[in-house]
């Protein structure tokens, strides 16, 4: 079913929609590629011979080993295997300490609820700042000995900050180099969630200093249902999953060749456009940001506005609800969140904003992620429809 022209699409961090490309190859390679990869026959070759191409493709994207690259269905299943792949190869280590993870207070909820998991880890958080960036020092400080993950995501889905994870990677270094460790393969690894950094980022892992990284085409205009981990050469981590030998043992299940096709490409695409994209949504952003301020004075801005993607605006109306704004919205014919699509319904106010502080006063908090799509125009539509909001229950007035 065809989105109604009318209809203005503000919610990118939630999902992309499939680039028109993308899909013409995507429905091509279901025609030209059915054979299953694992097999010996003609089609069969063919299809791990297109595998092969796409892991290519991506690696040269992010600067690794083809064969550092496991594709997945997408970003929650690849954050799973990084910190259960990593957890469950040490305990088969024999260590005789019991394992400590370090993740950052606003981690998507596939890092995140795993505090409240019992998977036989010490698993403690890292805070950050009023805006939104993790607080290095204090990070430096929770390191220890026992210490065997770390995982900081690139770029956050709800208020869009950047991470700086090249930092973080030296804070690590270091760190092993004063334990007389291997500086190049042991203890402490670093994970990071890109799913959200890959239009807007330089995924460059060799710069970063990562050893696991989760990507995902749900997020770059990609096919649904498909992701990929990639891992460096010689990280210790383990299969989670019980079935056959796909992806170097680690991923087990017939490899959907179209879906993977499909998927380089788009990390491809993504990668050739950034530029362009980074200047054109620098400028959306600003005209958004200034416009709502304009409109609705009282509205906080939340997260580092220099520290964060283009396409991420996330604000705060005190004494509205979320859910009615974006209510209210829909009615006028825009797509907004007020939270990630990720987060539970019982969850009132997300770990994310909690982790900001100053949450006092009962507020909505709105996220408008902007996309290639995206024109002046339909912010402009946006800003009508909050001014006729803001009217509507007298808020000028309060």
């Amino acid at each position: 079913m065809k989105r109604p022209k009318s209809r203005v699409y503000l919610d990118h961090a939630s999902r992309t929609p499939i680039d028109r490309d993308v899909l013409k190859i995507l429905n091509q390679a279901y025609v030209d590629f059915p054979g299953n990869p694992g097999a010996l026959y003609k089609e069969a070759l063919e299809s791990a011979e297109q595998i092969g191409k796409a892991r290519a493709k991506i690696s040269k994207v992010i600067e690794s080993r083809s064969d550092e690259i496991v594709f997945t269905s997408g970003g929650t299943e690849s954050d799973n295997l990084a910190i259960l792949g990593v957890v469950e190869k040490i305990k088969d280590s024999g260590l005789d300490y019991r394992p400590h993870i370090l993740i950052s207070s606003i981690e998507h909820s596939a890092v995140f609820n795993f505090e409240n998991k019992k998977i036989d880890v010490d698993i403690e958080v890292i805070p950050v700042t009023s805006d939104g960036i993790l607080d290095l020092e204090i990070f430096s400080k929770l390191l220890r000995k026992e210490t065997v993950l770390v995982s900081v995501m690139y770029a956050n889905n709800e208020i869009g900050t950047i991470q700086p994870i090249k930092e973080i990677a030296k804070i690590i270094r270091k760190f092993k180099k004063d334990l007389s460790r291997d500086s190049e393969s042991s203890y402490p690894l670093l994970h990071t969630d890109a799913v959200q950094a890959l239009n807007y980022c330089d995924l460059n892992v060799q710069k970063m200093g990562v050893d696991i990284m989760s990507i995902s085409g749900g997020k770059i205009y990609g096919p649904y249902g498909i992701g990929a981990l990639y891992i460096k050469s010689g990280t210790p981590i383990k299969n989670i999953f019980e079935g056959g030998s796909q992806e170097f043992g680690l991923r087990p299940g017939t490899p959907n060749t179209p879906n993977i096709v499909a998927f380089a490409y788009a990390v491809e695409k993504a990668h050739i456009v950034r530029e362009k994209e980074l200047q054109r949504l620098s400028v959306l952003q600003k005209y958004l940001i200034q416009s709502i301020n304009n409109i609705w004075p009282e509205v906080v801005i939340n997260g580092s506005l220099e520290k964060r993607l283009v396409n991420n605006i996330h604000f705060s109306v005190s004494d509205f609800s979320s859910e009615l704004l974006v209510i209210e919205l829909d009615r006028e014919g825009i797509a907004v969140s007020s939270k990630s699509a990720c987060k539970t319904d019982e969850e009132e106010v997300s770990h994310v904003m909690k982790a900001l502080g100053n949450r006092k006063n009962k507020t909505g908090d709105i996220r408008v992620t902007l996309g290639r799509s995206t024109t002046k125009r339909e912010l402009q539509k946006l800003i009508k429809a909050l001014r006729k909001i803001r009217i509507k229950y007298k808020l000028d007035k309060k």
